[in-house]
């Protein structure tokens, strides 16, 4: 049985898949559903390091995802520093975020995610929902008479 990771909302999260990795941030799970909704934030893939993953598309102004949660994996900080270092330094050139190109490699990246994950598109994991127990109603107040009968039915005096 595949376990559902839980994620937090901002949390950042990956999917990896050909040596492509897409980090995005965690707006909501679904866990009734088993899903993730994601933003993308970018796609990188090793550098020539391989220690450190090089920014390869700026994915902030692409479209959300919402796809099952066990594609994703909690972000090592060792990954996410240096990207979001590339994204935001000025003084280093960064991908255009070109709408048109983002989505391009967004729409590729999912693409091969449902062609190689195709079982946890047909037969998601199924969380059952947290259990509330029913509210506990108190038996109704019954007066009984002060003075109860003896075992033969009789009232002592």
């Amino acid at each position: 049985m595949t376990t559902v990771p839980q994620f937090s909302p901002n949390q950042i999260v990956c999917i990896e898949q050909n040596a492509e990795f897409v980090f995005g941030e965690v707006v909501q799970m679904v866990p009734s559903r088993g899903l993730c909704w994601a933003r993308p934030i970018a796609i990188a893939r090793p550098g020539p390091s391989l220690l450190l993953l090089e920014l390869v598309q700026d994915l902030r102004d692409s479209s959300d995802l919402l796809l099952p949660a066990v594609l994703f994996r909690e972000a090592l900080d060792t990954e996410v520093l240096p990207l979001m270092t590339a994204l935001l330094d000025p003084e280093k050139p960064v991908p255009p975020q070109h709408s048109q190109e983002a989505r391009r490699w967004l729409n590729q990246f999912v693409q091969q995610i449902c062609q190689v994950h195709p079982e946890v598109f047909v037969n998601p994991p199924v969380i059952n929902p947290p259990v509330i127990n029913p509210p506990v109603i108190n038996p109704p107040i019954t007066a009984t008479h002060p003075i109860a009968p003896t075992q033969d039915g009789a009232t002592p005096a």
